[in-house]
Order: C-alpha cells, then sequence, then structure tokens
C-alpha cells in the first residue's frame, strides 16, 4: 500500500490527505509517497517536485567570473 503525504510549505505541517493546510490556509504540496512493507515503511524512489520547485524553470548555470 502506498501512502502519499502532504506539507504545509509555510509551516511545514503534514497530512495524508490533499487541500490547504489547517493551520494558515496555504495549499499543500506532495511529498514523496512511501510503501507500507512488513515491519515499517519505505520511503519510495520517485518524488514529485513541489509547486515552487515546478513553477521555477531550469537556470543554466553562469560561468565564474
Amino acid at each position: 500500500m502506498t501512502i502519499t503525504m502532504y506539507k504545509c510549505p509555510q509551516c511545514g505541517a503534514t497530512s495524508n490527505e490533499p487541500g490547504n493546510c489547517p493551520t494558515c490556509n496555504v495549499p499543500m504540496v506532495e511529498e514523496a509517497a512511501t510503501t507500507e512493507v512488513a515491519g515499517g515503511t519505505e520511503e519510495a524512489t520517485e518524488q514529485t517536485p513541489s509547486a515552487e520547485q515546478a513553477a521555477q524553470p531550469d537556470q543554466p548555470e553562469q560561468p565564474a567570473a
């Protein structure tokens, strides 16, 4: 079973349901999914980029002056 966690980028609150943060009403961001295994949980190998990361295009590195 895979569990998807959501985290508030402003205050750090976590939830297992999408939506707005119950503390500060900021939209929750999907964190890495975890898979339940016997004896604990294991983090999935894929991570969904946060809304902030997805909104920023890749910036080419500037050469050193």
